[in-house]
């Protein structure tokens, strides 16, 4: 490996843009080759950032010797096969969330990445958000004690914004409990640990009467520690979105809601401290994060397992609020 990080990079819309932008301004990094089946686009991007190749096929890409790391951004569906091509090609891989859309593909991923001779990253960005690792730090130190609930949800009004967000949720994303769920799922199994059990209650067409894929799902956990963990999803509500992702951690020395800490002193509640900044936020400091890693063989913020458990534990509630049963939760 070259002493920057080489990155080919997959699906340039929206998120695959503004991770072009990310790995140009990171000083470590240098992005090679774009892959997107829209030439012009493609073209447009390569000559703003000065990227050198092009491709209209991820076969294409995978061939070019110089790229070290293939950073995925498609839809969904497609996060498995192209992340999988590139272990295939020994290159590095980092993938947006969610890694996989169905349990056997993030199965199969993680049997793959563990036969592979390299590295593999999953894009939980909320891991790398200063709040949510001051959060983070104090769970660890004990400051909450052993945690005993959790809740979280993912509430927004997306599918309120017309037909041209139905027909891109249509094509890119997943059903909403995984492509937003697994944010607030993944913060509380980092939190919390792995999760080993799921029941979940669903609906369709009540949040918007006639859209075929709006769906609330509530979903509660059974983490290995003995902890619960709830979430609700919907993304056709009219709440007005929050960065907290509504975090409520309960524990026997204290209870973190938002941002204020309950029971540090008897019915005593207290803000929370401005959390220390670290440098870029959002993905640039997920990108700052991997390529450092990658460069210097330091552990990855989000590794594939983590990816994985987070998108099961997401899948798994899916099933299970289609079959009324509490179902096992794998953890590969």
């Amino acid at each position: 490996m070259s002493t920057k990080l080489r990155v080919g990079i997959v699906g340039v819309g929206g998120n695959g843009g503004r991770f072009l932008d990310a790995y140009a301004t990171n000083p470590r990094a240098e992005v090679v080759a774009l892959c997107d089946i829209r030439e012009d686009h493609r073209q447009a991007l390569q000559d703003k950032y000065q990227v050198p190749y092009g491709y209209d096929s991820i076969e294409a890409l995978l061939r070019h010797d110089e790229v070290d790391l293939v950073s995925i951004h498609g839809p969904d569906g497609l996060h498995a096969p192209f992340t999988l091509a590139a272990l295939d090609a020994a290159k590095h891989v980092f993938v947006e969330k969610p890694m996989a859309t169905t349990v056997a593909d993030c199965l199969q991923v993680v049997e793959r990445a563990d036969r592979a001779p390299t590295r593999m990253a999953v894009g939980h960005v909320l891991r790398t958000r200063p709040f949510f690792r001051m959060v983070k730090e104090m769970v660890d130190a004990g400051e909450l004690g052993s945690l005993h609930a959790m809740r979280t949800h993912y509430l927004n009004d997306a599918m309120r914004r017309g037909p041209r967000f139905l027909d891109i949720a249509n094509r890119s994303y997943s059903p909403p409990m995984l492509t937003m769920g697994v944010h607030p799922v993944d913060l509380m199994r980092w939190y919390g640990g792995d999760v080993t059990h799921v029941q979940a209650m669903g609906n369709q067409g009540l949040a918007l009467p006639g859209n075929p894929i709006d769906d609330s799902v509530t979903a509660v956990y059974r983490f290995a520690s003995g902890a619960t963990g709830s979430i609700t999803v919907c993304w056709a509500s009219h709440y007005v979105f929050d960065s907290f992702y509504g975090l409520e951690l309960h524990g026997s020395g204290a209870s973190v809601v938002w941002d204020k800490i309950h029971g540090r002193e008897l019915h005593k509640v207290t803000p929370l401290p401005q959390p220390p900044a670290t440098g870029r936020d959002g993905y640039a400091a997920e990108v700052d994060s991997v390529v450092d890693s990658l460069l210097d063989d330091t552990p990855l913020f989000c590794d594939v397992r983590e990816g994985a458990r987070s998108a099961i534990a997401c899948l798994t509630a899916l099933e299970a609020a289609k079959t009324g049963e509490m179902l096992a939760v794998p953890n590969p």
